[in-house]
Parts: structure tokens; sequence; C-alpha cells
């Protein structure tokens, strides 16, 4: 989603060309998607209060971490080599990428590296900072 000016308003749009080539959610995805902002923001703004209101954050967080992969205890040494290494992948498909090659070609690697590259570019990957089950609260002040 981008935020974009169209007639004298805001509006999010989702267009279908930003979307990976051979993504499963292309067969189902109109061209083109338009959200007026004004309709939404005072909905969607008090979701994400009533979310992260002192009273719910805890659920909040435990909810994120539920949703998210399960966390592979890492050494710090693997994740900083696993992250270098994807970094030094995305620094070759951008060579590429200025040398002539087509981008499109390259969206499904580089979309890959950055992937992994953010999975073990997070904070949360080492056994410094795994969640041990103690509470939402705590797990995301370890974090910071």
């Amino acid at each position: 989603m981008e935020r974009s000016p169209r007639k004298k308003a805001m509006y999010y749009r989702c267009p279908a060309r930003t979307l990976a080539p051979r993504s499963p959610v292309l067969a189902s995805h109109p061209g083109a998607v338009y959200l007026r902002e004004d309709l939404l923001q005072d909905a969607i703004n008090g979701w994400l209060g009533h979310l992260f209101d002192r009273k719910n954050r805890d659920r909040t967080v435990a909810a994120l971490m539920d949703s998210q992969e399960p966390v592979i205890e890492v050494s710090r040494d693997a994740a900083k080599r696993r992250l270098a290494d994807a970094e030094a992948k995305l620094t070759r498909f951008q060579n590429a990428i200025m040398a002539g090659v087509d981008p499109a070609a390259l969206v499904e690697a580089i979309n890959d590296a950055q992937a992994r590259g953010w999975r073990h570019g997070l904070p949360w990957t080492t056994s410094r900072h795994r969640w041990s089950g103690t509470s939402p609260r705590s797990m995301w002040r370890s974090t910071r």
C-alpha cells in the first residue's frame, strides 16, 4: 500500500504491478485498489489506540509474537554470518541491476535475500534476546 493524492483527497492504493511476479495473490488482486484516507482514518486510529492502550498492550504484544514464525535460537556469530551473507547477495543483485540486468528477473531472489537478512538482523533471533516465556512486556523491553 502506498499513500498518494488523487482528486483533492489522500488515498491509499495497492497497485497490482507492485506485487512480486508469480505471486499467488495476483490471481485475485484487482489492477489497483484505492481507499480514501479520510473515510478510514478515525476508525483505524481508534482501533490502533485500543490495541496499544496500556490495558491491552500485553495481549497485543503476545498476539503479535504468536503470529510470527517460531524463534530458532542461534549464536550471535551465526546470525551475523547469515546477515552478512544476505547483505552480500543484495549487493550483488544491486550491482547486476546497475550493469543492466532486468530488475524484474531478480525480484524473487531479492525478496528472499531481504527476508533472510531481516530474519537474521532482528535482535531477538540471537540467544541473548530469546523470549523465554516471560511476560510480553518484559520481552518487548529486552529488545530496546
